[in-house]
Formats: structure tokens, C-alpha cells, sequence
């Protein structure tokens, strides 16, 4: 069976966690040895020290769009993935703006928050999540990020877009989501209908509640 070493709360743990769930695959999830990332256990599974790991057999991966793209190649159906070169490119370049220019600008803000830091430390970090999901939403033009069919892209962005809507009350910056995101905020309806984003929506909030 696959594990999944990972942190409930974790955008990248989580669309990983979606993608397995798309696809049916039994697995398992595993908390970090040690309690955390940056403990001796974990460092020996993992040197970057780092979620998700994932092992599947004797392969064993970290890094989430690497982690993603290989269960699809691998486990090709359902396919989270578009036929056509083009689509495939746009999937990648949307999971890239995430991982590279939302995600860890959200990670700065929460744990600098949760670390008692003042809110206007992370004014330009706030602005980068704000841009970011500013090119989602001007691009967001069909049922599903990358087009008609749900793919990684989806898998992608829909924790991080509930951890941006928590940390605009946190920041005191109100999202203005009815208006700035309307796209974005029916397509994260959408996405939180599917079974298999629902039950890693659920145990993130929990997880989240809990600290």
C-alpha cells in the first residue's frame, strides 16, 4: 500500500492527498517520525526534511508536483491530467504559480503569525498571495482551473485557497472574495462538493482547530 508521510494542514500534503483520492488509490498516511520535519528521525527518512514523502514500493519521492506527476504517470487512470500538450503545459504552470508564489508566502505569513509577529511584517508576503490569486482568477474561465476536467491543477490550489480566506481575517485584510474572486469562489464550491477533496478539507480544518 502507498504512505504518504505528512502534515493534515499542509497545502502540499494536501494535493497530494486529493490526487490519491481522485484516483482511488488505497493508501496510507503517515505522521512526520519525530514529530517534525526538522527532527534526527525525519532527517533520515527525508534529508530536505520536508512533506509530503511518499513510498510506494521502492519508490520513494518528496517534493508534491513531483509526487503528483508521478502517480499519474504511474496510476494513469482517472487521468488528472489533459491529452494535449498545451493542456498539460497549463497545468504545470498553474501548479508552479502556486507552489512558487502562493504557497510559500502563506506558509511565512501563518506560522510568523501563529509565532506571535506582528501582521504588518508580512505586508509584501500578503500582496504576493493577492497577485497570485489575482492570475487565477483572470484565467479561471471554465468549470475546473485548467479547462472542463478536474486534473492536478485543482488538486493544487483548493487548500491553500481556504487558508487564504483565514488568514484575511488574521491579517485584518478582508478578502473581498464576492467581488475580487467570483470565479475562484464558485470554483471552490465546486471543488469542496467532490468526495475526494471534501474528507481532506474536513481533517485540515480539524487539524487547523487543534492548534
Amino acid at each position: 500500500m502507498i504512505e504518504l508521510i505528512q502534515v493534515p494542514f499542509s497545502h502540499f500534503c494536501a494535493k497530494v492527498r486529493i490526487a490519491l483520492n481522485e484516483k482511488g488509490l488505497p493508501h496510507r498516511c503517515l505522521p512526520v517520525p519525530g514529530g517534525w520535519m526538522d527532527s534526527v528521525e525525519y532527517r533520515v527518512v527525508n534529508p530536505l526534511g520536508r512533506v509530503p514523502f511518499l513510498v510506494d514500493g521502492d519508490i520513494r519521492l518528496g517534493e508534491s508536483q513531483v509526487i503528483n506527476e508521478y502517480l499519474e504517470d504511474r496510476y494513469p487512470q482517472p487521468s488528472l491530467m489533459p491529452s494535449d500538450a498545451a493542456g498539460r503545459a497549463r497545468v504545470r504552470w498553474l501548479c508552479s504559480l502556486h507552489d512558487n508564489y502562493c504557497a510559500p508566502q502563506i506558509f511565512r505569513i501563518f506560522f510568523g503569525l501563529v509565532k506571535g509577529q506582528a501582521p504588518d511584517a508580512f505586508a509584501d508576503d500578503w500582496q504576493a498571495v493577492l497577485q497570485a490569486l489575482d492570475l487565477l482568477e483572470a484565467q479561471t474561465d471554465d468549470a475546473w482551473l485548467a479547462g472542463p476536467a478536474f486534473s492536478l491543477a485543482d488538486c493544487t490550489w483548493v487548500l491553500s485557497w481556504m487558508h487564504a480566506q483565514g488568514l484575511s481575517a488574521m491579517l485584518n485584510q478582508p478578502l473581498d472574495a464576492e467581488t475580487r474572486y467570483p470565479r475562484l469562489l464558485a470554483w471552490a464550491a465546486r471543488a469542496e462538493s467532490r468526495p475526494a477533496v471534501a474528507s481532506v478539507m474536513t481533517e485540515a480544518k480539524a487539524a487547523l482547530a487543534a492548534m
